[in-house]
């Protein structure tokens, strides 16, 4: 809604709401998430009269919320809540510090590259021409509200058990692991999310309450979604069908 409403254009909100969810549901559980994510906005948006380029400028307003919350979560909970690294990652630093660090510096890196570039527009300027300033930080802010949601889903699972682990540490592993799913580009980061989950908790939570809990995570937060985004999707895409074949009677 926010990447529409920045580009001037109006979508109905069940319609956002659908192909949102659907996109969220499925790029969360594939392979080359961009790309899936990418290609489900065009089959939505370019059937509800947007064009392909203003498809393609909602497609990287998207994919700049969700890297821009990424970098601010990370920047925090990094820095703030520095802890070891585990080994198996063969990163040249013991901590997780340079990785907030770094993290904060391209996200302040673009906040003034937004703030320079709104003020060269000038008071004129029509938002659709690129990222401002106050879009910016509306970007971060949903963004961000996002990843915190998504790692309080896992860290429920965790304290319901019996476990006792402060959020902001909690979400500092969270938060590796997600960079860590994200670089290896497996659906869902599994296999990777998880091993860091549980070698970053070791210390304060047993690893069969962390596996456990993972479990129940993907149970609730992957697949589930991803079940009812296929039912609304086929439905959807069925409709399509029944409609372009009762026309061409």
């Amino acid at each position: 809604m926010l990447g529409l409403s920045h580009l001037g254009k109006k979508v109905a909100l069940r319609r956002t709401a659908l192909a949102g969810f659907v996109t969220y549901a499925l790029s969360n559980s594939a392979p080359v998430s961009f790309a899936v994510a990418g290609a489900v906005r065009f089959r939505f948006y370019n059937k509800w009269g947007l064009s392909s380029e203003d498809t393609s400028r909602l497609v990287g307003l998207t994919l700049a919320a969700y890297l821009l919350g990424m970098l601010t979560a990370m920047a925090f909970a990094l820095t703030t809540g520095a802890f070891p690294l585990p080994g198996f990652l063969h990163l040249p630093f013991a901590s997780t510090e340079p990785l907030g660090l770094l993290s904060g510096a391209l996200l302040i890196g673009y906040v003034i590259w937004s703030g320079i570039r709104g003020k060269a527009l000038g008071a004129a300027h029509t938002e659709a021409l690129g990222p401002t300033l106050g879009f910016t930080a509306s970007q971060i802010a949903i963004s961000l509200a996002d990843w915190i949601l998504s790692g309080a889903a896992l860290w429920v699972l965790i304290v319901h058990q019996g476990q006792s682990i402060p959020f902001g540490h909690f979400f500092g592993v969270f938060m590796l692991g997600q960079l860590a799913a994200l670089i290896a580009n497996l659906p869902g980061g599994i296999g990777v999310f998880d091993a860091v989950m549980i070698a970053g908790l070791k210390s304060v939570v047993p690893p069969p309450i962390t596996l456990a809990a993972l479990f129940g995570y993907r149970v609730i937060y992957f697949l589930l979604p991803l079940l009812l985004a296929l039912a609304l999707w086929f439905g959807h895409e069925g409709k399509r069908w029944m409609r372009g074949a009762q026309a061409a009677e």
